[in-house]
C-alpha cells in the first residue's frame, strides 16, 4: 500500500490534505500510516465511515490520533528540524494546529532550509517539513511550524498564492492528523 493509494481511499471521506505510508530506515511500511483532513467533520466521518474496511485486500484500523506529543508524526528527521514524510498533528493530537501552516505546489527542488527561509519572513520558525516519498523525492507538500498562531496567519496572508520558482503555492492552516493501522 502506498501513499496514493491511502489518499485515494480515504477520499471517500473528505479532502485530504495529506497522505503517507510510514515505513522503516529500509523503506519496509510499519504497517501504519496518516491521512490528514481539512476539516474534522470530515476525519469524524473517515472513523465512522472506513474503520475496518479492506484497502488493497488488507483490513484498515482507523483512530484519532491522539498522541500528545505528535509532531510530524513519521518524519525522518534530520538535524535542525528537517525531515521527510509524516503528517503533523497539533499539541492536543486530532484538533487542529493553529501554529502551523500546509503548503501544496511547492517547486520539487526545495529543501527543508529552503522552506524555513522562506517562511520566517511570516513569523518564527519552530520546523520546516518538505514531505518526500520512499525514493525521497519531494511530494510537492509540506508543512511549516510556527511559535504562535499569529506567526502562522501571517504566513497565509503573505505566501498564499505566492509564485515561487514558477510556482504558485497553496498555503493554509493545518487540519486534522490521523493514524492508522493495516493489519498484516
Amino acid at each position: 500500500v502506498g501513499w496514493q493509494d491511502l489518499k485515494d481511499h480515504f477520499r471517500k471521506a473528505g479532502e485530504v490534505v495529506f497522505a503517507d505510508v510510514l515505513t522503516m530506515p529500509g523503506g519496509r511500511s510499519k504497517g501504519c500510516g496518516v491521512v490528514e483532513f481539512s476539516t474534522p467533520d470530515e476525519a469524524d466521518r473517515a472513523i465512522r465511515e472506513l474503520n475496518d474496511t479492506s484497502l488493497m485486500g488488507r483490513q484498515v484500523f482507523v483512530r484519532e490520533d491522539r498522541e500528545p506529543d505528535v509532531k510530524f508524526a513519521g518524519s525522518r528527521a534530520g538535524p535542525s528540524g528537517g525531515g521527510g514524510g509524516g503528517g503533523y498533528s497539533g499539541p492536543r493530537g486530532g484538533e487542529p494546529n493553529p501554529s502551523a501552516v500546509f503548503i501544496t505546489n511547492l517547486p520539487y527542488i526545495i529543501a527543508w532550509q529552503d522552506m524555513k527561509d522562506l517562511f520566517r519572513q511570516a513569523g518564527n520558525v519552530t520546523r520546516a517539513d518538505v514531505h518526500s516519498g520512499p525514493d525521497g523525492r519531494s511530494k510537492g507538500t509540506g508543512i511549516v511550524g510556527f511559535e504562535t498562531p499569529t506567526d502562522a496567519q501571517n504566513a497565509i496572508s503573505m505566501f498564499n498564492g505566492y509564485e515561487w520558482h514558477g510556482r504558485k503555492l497553496e498555503v493554509r492552516e493545518v487540519g486534522v492528523g490521523f493514524c492508522l493501522e493495516v493489519d498484516d
